[in-house]
C-alpha cells in the first residue's frame, strides 16, 4: 500500500506528473491491480485492512483522472476501454452492498464518489453517465447515508 500511496501523492495536484505517469502505463497498472480482487473487497473496511488489499488503487486512479483532466487530456475513452468505468459503477454498488457499518469510508468517499464527481468532461462522458445510471439505488443509498459514510464519522465530534 505504501508504494500505491506514493504513486497517488506524486500525481496529486500535478497534471504534468499525471501525464507522465499515464504515458508509463499507470492507468493500466491500476486497473490490473484492481482486477486482483473485486468490488466488495475494495469497499469493505475489513478487507481494506488486510495485507494485499488493492483498494488504494481506487483513490490513486482519482488523482490520475483529476490530473489528466486538468492537463486537458481526455481520459474518458481510456476509462471505458480499460473497464475502469465499469469498475467504478461496481464499486458504487458495493458501497450499498457492504453497508455503512462495514464500508471503508475513505475508499467510498475519496476513491469512488469524488472520482465520479471529477469525471465531468470528455467524449465518452455520456457512456460513463449511462453506466452510472444503472446504479441509481446505490447513488440514493449514498445520498441517504451521507452522514454515516463520512471521513469524519469515526471521530469524536465533541472536539470541534
Amino acid at each position: 500500500m505504501g508504494a500505491m500511496l506514493t504513486l497517488c501523492h506524486s500525481a496529486m495536484g500535478r497534471p504534468g506528473v499525471a501525464q507522465q505517469l499515464h504515458g508509463l502505463g499507470v492507468v493500466d497498472f491500476l486497473v490490473e491491480t484492481l482486477n486482483q480482487s473485486g468490488p466488495l473487497q475494495w469497499m469493505s473496511c475489513t478487507a481494506y485492512l488486510q495485507p494485499g488489499s488493492t483498494a488504494s488503487a481506487m483513490y490513486c486512479m482519482k488523482e490520475m483522472i483529476e490530473g489528466l483532466l486538468a492537463s486537458g487530456t481526455d481520459i474518458t475513452p481510456v476509462l471505458v476501454s480499460t473497464g475502469y468505468a465499469d469498475m467504478l459503477v461496481s464499486a458504487l454498488k458495493a458501497i450499498e452492498q457492504v453497508g455503512v457499518e462495514e464500508v471503508c469510508d475513505f475508499v467510498a468517499v475519496y476513491g469512488v464518489l469524488q472520482t465520479i464527481a471529477a469525471i465531468n468532461d470528455g467524449k465518452c462522458l455520456p457512456q460513463i453517465e449511462d453506466k452510472l445510471r444503472t446504479a441509481t439505488s446505490a447513488l440514493r443509498f449514498c445520498i441517504d447515508s451521507g452522514d454515516q459514510i463520512s471521513l469524519c464519522v469515526s471521530l469524536d465530534r465533541s472536539i470541534y
